[in-house]
């Protein structure tokens, strides 16, 4: 059997593709580059905002409109939870199985039943396949989430925060180090509050094969003084603070149901002290229900401050399925956007100075691909996917994977470039 997937949304969805292809790919079955070769199509899909939604189903429908008699196509993840028993009717009737979160553990035997074979079974949980380049991986410690943010609906479309238990994820991260993965991404929707964080933590940094480990997803209130001294004080885990604050204005956080940007200051505070280095990176909404003007430029000058290494900024966006779609959407979109434009200008020329201060300084980057003699890569500031690149350019030797010193030559808004110190290396 031959698949064509299609992953949809964060890492955290992307883990759940991968457990799905681990279920599926040990009956015999390949991955597969076209539809056209697909005997099965598998979409996961992602519901958080509209504009994820639309995504999804922009795939679905370009997928049901090629789709031949003797393929099948299923679809998994939020979308399906979003919409419910609602999106068995309407167009998109010719998906052969619509898989909500809880179900995908069963993928194995629904896809048995669709093509009549006795061969598949039920395995939860994997192995895994990983989808990501060889060298890094991601280890979601945590499903679903326990907060009531007024804008988020992954309460409804996860549930409630569910742990994995800690030896089983030590045990999965052993394996990926045993493939290759030296950089290992931990993920949750709020990672921060796994219970036992710290101890974990300390028990992957003793896995000799991993050599970078990130912690991504932080919440402010779930950030303990035990974690920040293990981040402080393990030499392999990133000093990389990723602490989504979505504003900054106390009405606006209220509404926001967040905690309040005095307890956020003392924690950022808190961190810096302990973490001089720290490269530390947020995302902030704009135009949330009821964001004056004042509230707006109170979140502008605190951006202009400088803190912050990366920064996200997302136009708000009204969602039924949020404690927020009561309050309406009183701020229209060109404000909103226009809003989301004046932080990212300011991030802009805050990033060039921060990037500028690398300019002569020899540093660890991790070597992601190559093109011809250049290589592309990231700072231990660097998250896969969502942050800055290193241009590399006398990379033709080494490999993909590869952990080298790079003394930085040049500097832009985001990205730097750099020449790799090749003297002793192997």
């Amino acid at each position: 059997m031959k698949i064509y997937v299609v992953s949809l949304g964060c890492a955290k969805n992307q883990v759940d593709t991968e457990r799905m292809l681990g279920s599926l790919l040990q009956e015999g079955s390949e991955i597969c580059a076209t539809p056209e070769e697909a005997d099965l199509m598998l979409v996961n899909t992602c519901a958080f905002i509209a504009e994820a939604r639309d995504e999804a189903s922009a795939v679905i429908i370009e997928l049901v409109s090629q789709k031949r008699a003797d393929q099948k196509l299923i679809v998994t993840g939020c979308l399906v939870n979003y919409y419910g028993a609602q999106i068995l009717k309407g167009r998109q009737m010719e998906v052969d199985a619509w898989l909500p979160v809880a179900s995908e553990a069963a993928i194995s035997e629904v896809v048995g039943k669709l093509f009549k074979t006795k061969k598949t079974v039920d395995i939860p949980y994997g192995p895994r396949i990983r989808i990501t380049p060889p060298h890094y991986g991601f280890l979601r410690i945590a499903d679903g989430c326990d907060h009531k943010c007024a804008f988020c609906s992954i309460p409804r479309l996860r549930g409630p925060m569910a742990e994995e238990p800690m030896e089983a994820l030590i045990e999965e991260a052993e394996e990926m180090a045993a493939e290759g993965v030296v950089e290992l991404n931990v993920i949750a929707q709020d990672t921060s509050a796994y219970k036992k964080l710290p101890k974990l933590l300390e028990k992957l940094c003793e896995i000799d094969d991993l050599y970078w480990i990130r912690l991504q997803y932080l919440y402010p209130a779930t950030m303990s003084d035990e974690l920040i001294d293990v981040i402080a004080n393990e030499e392999k885990i990133c000093k990389y603070i990723d602490l989504p604050l979505q504003h900054v204005n106390e009405d606006v956080l209220k509404a926001m149901r967040r905690p309040t940007h005095a307890f956020t200051e003392k924690l950022l505070d808190k961190i810096l002290n302990k973490i001089p280095d720290a490269t530390l990176r947020t995302t902030f909404i704009t135009g949330f229900p009821g964001e004056t003007k004042e509230a707006f430029e109170e979140l502008e000058a605190f951006v202009k401050k400088g803190l912050f290494h990366h920064l996200g900024v997302f136009a708000y966006s009204l969602e039924e399925a949020t404690p927020a779609f009561p309050l309406g959407d009183d701020i229209p979109q060109e404000v909103k956007e226009g809003r989301a434009d004046i932080l990212m200008r300011a991030q802009k020329e805050i990033s060039l100075k921060k990037n500028r201060s690398y300019i002569g300084k020899t540093i660890p980057v991790i070597i992601d691909r190559k093109e011809k003699d250049r290589g592309f890569g990231r700072r231990m500031a660097d998250a896969p996917d969502v942050d800055n690149e290193v241009t590399i350019r006398n990379a033709k030797k080494i490999p993909v994977g590869s952990i080298i010193p790079v003394k930085i030559t040049g500097a832009a808004s985001y990205d730097v470039t750099g020449t790799a110190v090749l003297e002793g290396l192997v």
